[in-house]
């Protein structure tokens, strides 16, 4: 299996990085990619959030929210279920990629 070539960048390099620590079932395959669909749809909609923001005045002069905010809320949760259902811990933006976290103790 190959990563989507509509991905982006980013989506593709979190595929590649889930692909060479785990060895995947194809049932596990298919989970992945689900989860970067929504991962790279998460992605696109926060990019809409940022250059339009949470709220906008329409055409109308009435104030609404983005809809953009619902469509981040949606593929956030679907990818991080994904991620349970792998067994995978994503770790923080500063951190070196996916993986589960050391304990603290």
């Amino acid at each position: 299996m190959k990563p989507d070539k509509r991905w982006r960048p980013d989506v593709v390099k979190f595929w590649r990085e889930i692909h060479q620590r785990y060895d995947l079932t194809r049932d596990a395959e298919e989970i992945l990619r689900v989860g970067c669909i929504s991962l790279n749809v998460y992605l696109m909609a926060a990019d809409a959030v940022h250059d339009v923001g949470i709220i906008f005045t329409a055409d109308s002069g009435q104030v609404k929210r983005n809809p953009a905010v619902a469509v981040m809320k949606d593929s956030g949760a679907n990818f991080l279920r994904a991620m349970t259902l792998l067994g995978i811990d994503v770790d923080t933006p500063d951190k070196k990629g996916p993986g589960r976290p050391t304990r603290r103790v």
